[in-house]
């Protein structure tokens, strides 16, 4: 069974016929990623005003982990991804996906899978991967240490109906695993000196744009880079070459490095990728559930410099230049023994941990470091369901409309009491997403039927990335009037109020991503029918035009241009154009 030359590689003049061909591969996460376990934990925390511990009502499904309660990528958590896109992306790639990952479609057909798919092992702060049992813990690992906890990051979303709009005040959440966090894993394969080509043709894949990890792909979770990867063939005569190979921890390099090999190289999309660039002259909020806010440590109505990152102690007033307009304000500096602290509400902001120079560190944002911040800790989410929502929801608006799906007021007022609860009947069957937008906007499981099981869902063809703000000017609380809810006036408490933190000047740039349809439309857009086009490109130009707000309390109207690359860009810039949305060709930045 030997044969693997001095550098690794299986020697065409060995005798053995066939090789262990070995890949490492390190990931870093570049959005969230949430790989269920299938247990389930219950957010706690200190509410602001009495400081005792409360249990949230709301659970998460647990992410996965190893002996060491340390995150990891279980194996068939991504094998399945691999198999998909080989199947669709490759050449022959149904044959290859059968050679490597087995079938079982068919009983007379079939095959046991040849790839051997390891688990990924999470990185500490010295950038290497955590190998075997940590009987001693890792308590001097503050990456480990933080990563180890129950919720590394945890994300609220709001309940959707069958109907897809907001369902009371129903909530759900994730339990993920927190941007930058850094993984290696091995995939290795039995085969003659040609199974190395076909290891590294699937391999790649890793670095396919359609690649994600994970649950909630289409909300945005899920996305990675590959780092470094390289190839062995070790000599399996060789007991003492074995035993260092083993015990090595997945991220060491072995003999070559793949990483520029031009048979690893990134596949070029199959989809059509959607760029949007997003500026919001007003205020702009993505809401969390907590009120601890660190940011504005001066009481409300407060402001802090997002572009010098220093605090601000005591400015009044304060100007700031925003799309050409003077936003005045005065802060006041809340001095102990005034009332106490201010209730306001923090934008969302989320950990994630940094590599600098070997090093691994966890980023808190808004922790404080005598009065100044680093760039790093001014990160803002911007969930890619917060921008998905939107344009579904004006999409849905668009088909009702073109199919002739309108409410005349006046005539609903005129007709019996059995002709208004047929109408208003017929009005709740406009709120369900059409059949034409379902594959391109997928759907989750609907209600039991009369046998008591879920209708099935289906996986959405339009995908889009979490992203970050990438530039603000300000971060600004707002006050509120704490409302009555039964008689829509002020409260009379006293101190019935609260303030929300707010981003002023707010920079976007989105990524979407276009699937073409199973079946698809030769007379349509991208192989999608004119109907399912015209909505989306119709949201697209009011989200592009201050006719959508991202976010909450209605803020986030925001301006922008659209940027079309891949597959059909031109097909879609040109009916984009035609619609009067802005948008342009090109690679996206």
């Amino acid at each position: 069974m030997s044969g693997a030359n001095a550098l690794g590689d299986p020697s065409p003049s060995a005798v053995a016929t066939e090789w262990l061909h070995i890949l490492r591969i390190t990931l870093k996460t570049c959005s969230l990623v949430s790989i269920g376990s299938g247990d389930v934990e219950t957010r706690t925390r200190k509410t602001k005003e009495s400081g005792t511990s409360t249990t949230d009502e709301i659970n998460a499904a647990a992410i996965a982990r190893d002996a060491n309660g340390l995150p990891t990528i279980p194996g068939p958590g991504y094998q399945g991804v691999l198999r998909r896109l080989c199947a669709e992306t490759e050449p022959d790639g149904e044959t290859l996906a059968r050679e490597l990952f087995g079938a079982e479609d068919d009983p007379k057909t079939w095959a046991a899978g040849r790839l051997i798919c390891g688990w990924g092992s999470v990185h500490g702060q010295d950038d290497i991967a955590v190998r075997g049992l940590r009987l001693d813990g890792f308590a001097d690992d503050l990456v480990l240490t933080f990563l180890a906890g129950t919720s590394p990051v945890w994300r609220d979303h709001v309940a959707l109906t069958a109907v897809h709009s907001v369902d009371g005040h129903m909530k759900f959440a994730r339990a993920a695993i927190p941007i930058g966090t850094r993984f290696s894993l091995e995939i290795a394969a039995w085969g003659d000196a040609e199974m190395k080509g076909r290891l590294i043709s699937v391999a790649r894949l890793f670095r396919h744009p359609r690649f994600r990890l994970g649950g909630a792909a289409h909300r945005g979770y899920g996305r990675i880079e590959v780092l470094r990867a390289s190839y062995g063939a070790p000599d399996l005569d060789s007991p003492a070459g074995l035993r260092r190979l083993r015990s090595e921890p997945q991220s060491t390099a072995l003999c070559n490095d793949i990483f520029l090999d031009a048979a690893f190289a990134p596949p070029k999309t199959d989809a059509t990728e959607v760029h949007l660039t997003l500026v919001c002259p007003d205020f702009f909020r993505i809401g969390t559930a907590t009120n601890e806010s660190s940011a504005l440590t001066y009481g409300s109505p407060g402001a802090r410099d997002l572009v010098s990152g220093a605090a601000q102690k005591l400015v009044s007033p304060v100007s700031a230049d925003a799309q050409g307009e003077k936003l005045q304000m005065k802060v006041r500096e809340r001095k102990s023994g005034s009332g106490g602290e201010d209730n306001i509400l923090a934008t969302l902001r989320e950990p994630r941990v940094v590599y600098e120079d070997g090093l691994g560190r966890i980023i808190i944002p808004f922790e404080t470091n005598g009065q100044t911040f680093s760039a790093e800790q001014f990160s803002f989410p911007v969930p890619g369901s917060s921008i998905k929502g939107p344009i579904a929801h004006r999409m849905t608006y668009y088909a009702n409309k073109a199919a002739g799906h309108e409410i005349d007021a006046e005539a609903y007022e005129k007709l019996d009491q059995a002709s208004q609860k047929a109408k208003l009947a017929e009005i709740r069957r406009w709120e369900q997403r059409p059949q034409n937008l379902v594959s391109f906007l997928g759907t989750g499981k609907g209600p039991n039927d009369s046998n008591g099981r879920p209708a099935q869902g289906e996986a959405a063809h339009l995908s889009v990335d979490d992203t970050d703000v990438q530039k603000a000017t300000w971060v600004v609380a707002i006050d509120h009037v704490s409302i009555d809810r039964f008689t829509g006036g002020a409260r009379d408490q006293t101190g019935a109020l609260f303030a929300e933190e707010t981003l002023l000047g707010a920079h976007i740039d989105v990524r979407l991503s276009i699937r073409k349809p199973d079946c698809s439309d030769p007379n349509g857009v991208g192989g999608w029918p004119e109907a399912v086009s015209t909505s989306f490109l119709l949201a697209l130009k009011d989200l592009c035009t201050a006719r959508i707000a991202v976010g909450s309390r209605s803020h986030g109207v925001c301006n922008g241009t659209v940027k079309w690359s891949g597959k059909d860009a031109k097909a879609w810039q040109s009916a984009a154009q035609t619609l009067g949305v802005k948008s342009t060709t090109g690679s996206a930045p």
